[in-house]
């Protein structure tokens, strides 16, 4: 069986291409805005550790300030996550912010629709812009184009960085980019964000690489047939539709406040 022409161009990527990018973006912005030095967070995410690689690519180590934000003090960073911060020479810090939205989360216990996780992310944005401003430093995000065309991301956060480098690249096509930075060893047990596998429940589908050819086809002004009769092995157009008015009402959320 041939392969859908939509997944092929999502597979066939020049990963070092997109890297070079990728690190001339961050260098650019990082000489441009004369910071002391670069931060973000760490978690156990593919999208993270690519982010934190490429970083030292743009960056000299001892210039690089890497937070890992904790649920509770017992939490311990994951031995892989651990392993490749020493392999990239970056020293990081912990900070404990649950016990910060467990406070929030019993006083607000009465709003079922309000999501804990949102409020974490929005914590966690609010303490790294507050540590970017004080030491001058470029704040990086780790939101890749998959995440950031069908929103799922907490737009507090976004809205903080500085930068989001890996917005070059699809989910599905970062585990190419580890492979070309050599890290594949330090992701083989990467989990998915919270965020995500939600989406992925909520449209009844879990191949990254399809959703991906889905938002590329409708990237290029692909009509929902189209994608259909390129991909009707593995979705349905139902959900063609669902993903594409998920892009559509997320525009706002990307580039908002609109301005009367």
């Amino acid at each position: 069986m041939s392969i859908p022409i939509l997944l092929q161009r999502i597979r066939n990527i020049e990963g070092q291409e997109r890297i070079i990018r990728i690190v001339k973006d961050i260098r650019n912005l990082f000489n441009e805005t004369s910071s002391k030095g670069i931060l973000f967070r760490i978690a156990e995410t593919t999208s993270s550790m690519v982010l934190a690689t490429v970083a030292v690519k743009a960056a000299r180590p001892h210039d690089i300030r890497a937070i890992y934000f904790i649920k509770s003090r017992r939490y311990k960073m994951s031995i892989d996550l651990n392993r490749l911060l020493d392999y990239l020479g970056i020293t990081y810090e912990y900070i404990e912010i649950g016990s910060i939205t467990k406070t929030i989360e019993n006083y607000i216990s009465g709003y079922t629709e309000i999501d804990i996780e949102n409020i974490r992310e929005s914590m966690i944005a609010m303490v790294l812009r507050e540590i970017s401003d004080k030491y001058n430093l470029l704040l990086l995000g780790e939101i890749d184009k998959t995440l950031w065309l069908t929103g799922i991301f907490n737009p507090i956060y976004t809205k903080t960085m500085d930068l989001l480098p890996l917005t070059h690249v699809y989910t599905s096509q970062l585990r190419k980019l580890a492979s070309e930075l050599h890290i594949m060893p330090y992701i083989r047990r990467t989990r998915e964000h919270l965020f995500w596998r939600k989406f992925k429940e909520k449209i009844e589908i879990n191949n990254n690489e399809i959703i991906d050819a889905v938002i590329y086809g409708i990237e290029r002004n692909k009509t929902d047939k189209e994608i259909y009769q390129d991909l009707k092995e593995d979705i349905s157009i139902k959900t063609i539709r669902k993903i594409r008015m998920i892009i559509e009402n997320g525009y706002i959320k990307r580039n908002g406040p609109l301005v009367a």
